[in-house]
């Protein structure tokens, strides 16, 4: 594992943004996990903020996003909720071998 972000969704349409760094040429996977109740959606962009990964998945599943990009540098990650509820989540960062 490369990181493990803690966060929280306070209101129906909170989004919580992350910069993660990430190599080129190297996989990775993100992994959400969030409350049994929440449905919560994760969103990732690139340096010229187009969509390279999106993990839309029910209430209470665990989002994985894999993603090997093509340039060395920073990331924006977006977790937001699609069924309004709150709570706490984890994001983690796994690189792949």
């Amino acid at each position: 594992m490369v990181a493990t972000k803690p966060g929280r969704i306070d209101y129906p349409s909170d989004v919580e943004v992350f910069v993660i760094g990430m190599i080129g040429g190297l996989s990775y996977k993100l992994t959400l996990s969030v409350p049994a109740w929440a449905d919560f959606d994760i969103l990732v962009m690139d340096r010229d903020q187009n969509i390279v990964g999106v993990g839309i998945l029910g209430r209470g599943e665990t989002e994985v996003v894999f993603i090997t990009p093509r340039y060395t540098g920073s990331f924006l990650v977006g977790i937001g909720s699609s069924n309004g509820a709150t709570g706490n989540f984890t994001l983690k960062l796994w690189r792949r071998t």
